[in-house]
């Protein structure tokens, strides 16, 4: 049996046969504050993949960056193709970190190239690139990513003088 207060206590303006929420009305809150926090549950989780997807496009970009400048401070070399990495294999598909890359050769310029590729591995799993310089002093640097939520490529050209 409810308790029931004596009308003197009730505080004015509300009636006595008003004792509080029922079970389905709390039932209900109950159910509509769980259905608020899965959403935002959601939320998170696609913050953070944002966050992750943000991250290696700005690794990749300052990675391209870097690469960039070593091109310009060594445009003989670049132009002589010393600073590539085959870009595509016979599929059409980008290297992967190791494949025709030699970390003991004597040669500087291919071993600034391997060390970028080291780096850009370590910053972003499963990454793949090719850099390419034509003899007129052209050259592409493209990255691949293989992230979680989608796959993304970014390409950057510059002339050399």
């Amino acid at each position: 049996m409810p308790l029931r207060l004596p009308v003197k206590y009730l505080p004015r303006g509300i009636a006595s046969h008003q004792y509080g929420f029922s079970m389905i009305e709390a039932l209900i809150t109950v159910i509509i504050t769980a259905i608020g926090l899965i959403g935002l549950a959601g939320l998170q989780v696609s913050a953070v993949n944002t966050s992750t997807v943000a991250s290696a496009n700005t690794d990749a970009m300052l990675a391209m960056k870097e690469m960039v400048g070593q091109l310009l401070a060594n445009p003989a070399a670049a132009k002589a193709g010393n600073f590539n990495i085959d870009a595509v294999d016979t599929q059409g598909t980008l290297q992967s970190f190791s494949e025709n890359l030699n970390p003991n050769s004597s040669n500087l310029a291919q071993n600034i190239s391997y060390q970028w590729f080291k780096k850009l591995n370590d910053a972003i799993p499963d990454v793949k690139a090719g850099i390419y310089c034509d003899g007129m002093g052209m050259c592409s640097i493209r990255i691949r990513m293989s992230e979680n939520v989608e796959n993304m490529e970014q390409t950057i050209s510059v002339q050399l003088p």
